[in-house]
């Protein structure tokens, strides 16, 4: 019988633990306030917009903060896994880093 491959996992959490993380009741209130936040900051950027008071600075970092948000919101677990995966190709030349956030 063959064997089969291991289950990817990042510090001990399956792909099947983060779905389930995700569809609990606070993570997806979490999740939905990443959403409220993004879109909060969009209106706000409008309003600014409107009043002519935007500068390349502002629209610079509110890009980076809508984007963000975004991001996060819909973060697969194969993004976390394949930055832990760089992360330990990282260590493995040289350079210390660990899955634990402690560097």
């Amino acid at each position: 019988m063959a064997e089969l491959p291991p289950v990817p996992t990042v510090q001990g959490i399956t792909q099947a633990d983060y779905q389930a993380w995700r569809h609990h009741p606070c993570s997806k209130m979490f999740l939905q306030y990443l959403r409220d936040w993004r879109h909060s900051v969009l209106r706000s950027l409008l309003a600014q917009w409107e009043a002519d008071e935007v500068t390349l600075a502002l629209d610079t970092e509110v890009k980076g903060r809508v984007k963000t948000l975004g991001e996060l919101a819909v973060l697969p677990f194969e993004a976390i896994y394949e930055f832990y995966q760089e992360q330990n190709e990282e260590t493995d030349e040289g350079r210390p880093t660990s899955q634990d956030g402690n560097s």
